[in-house]
Order: structure tokens, then sequence, then C-alpha cells
């Protein structure tokens, strides 16, 4: 399951990454990529330790966890939907919302740690 949320994290980079070569010349674009750089710390310089892993999915709801391990072992939107008796629309919020609150909570424990040395 780490490595699923690592690939995630990995791929928004990539798509910043690619936003910020597209707003080149772009001033407003270009001035909301930079507030946003300097509002959160960089994750790819990061490795994020098993123990923060743990402590984040801590912090999923019950729902928000049970998609993620479903999702950690292959089942696609359908299925989980199936299994869970909810739409794959819900599925797709639950994770959406889930990756979302995993990606805040380790961003501010890698700053906590950053700020600890």
């Amino acid at each position: 399951m780490a490595v699923l949320v690592l690939v995630n994290v990995c791929r928004m980079l990539l798509r910043e990454r690619a936003a910020r070569r597209r707003a080149h010349g772009h001033p407003a674009f270009a001035e909301i990529l930079a507030a946003r750089a300097r509002e959160e710390p960089e994750m790819e310089s990061y490795q994020v330790t098993a123990e923060f892993f743990v402590r984040a999915m801590g912090t999923l709801s019950p729902r928000q966890r049970t998609v993620m391990e479903l999702m950690a072992v292959g089942e696609d939107h359908r299925m989980m939907a199936y299994q869970l008796g909810i739409s794959p629309g819900a599925v797709a919020k639950r994770l959406f919302d889930a990756r979302g609150k995993l990606r805040r909570v380790l961003r501010w424990l890698i700053a906590q740690r950053t700020e600890a040395w």
C-alpha cells in the first residue's frame, strides 16, 4: 500500500512539473505555483518512513481505510463498489478524499521532521 501512495505522490509531482513547464511565460499561473511551492515542503526530496505511513493511515476514516486496503490488493472501482454495496462514484470519491488526506498528513509529518532537524 505504501508503494501505491508513493506512486500517486510521484504522479502528482510530475503533473505539477508539467504544469510549471506549460506556465512558463504566463505570469498569473507562475505566481500561483510559486506561492504553492513556498507553502508546501518538497516531498520528492524526503523518504516517507513506514512509521509516517502508518500514522497517516491511522488518520483515515474506516470507510476511507477500507477502500485504500481494497485498492492495495488490486481491486478495481466496480469490484470495490460491489463488495461494499455502494456506487463506483462513491468509491472514487472515498479514494480521492483518502489520497488527499494522506498527502496532507504526510506533508505535515515531513515538515515536522525537517523543523526538528
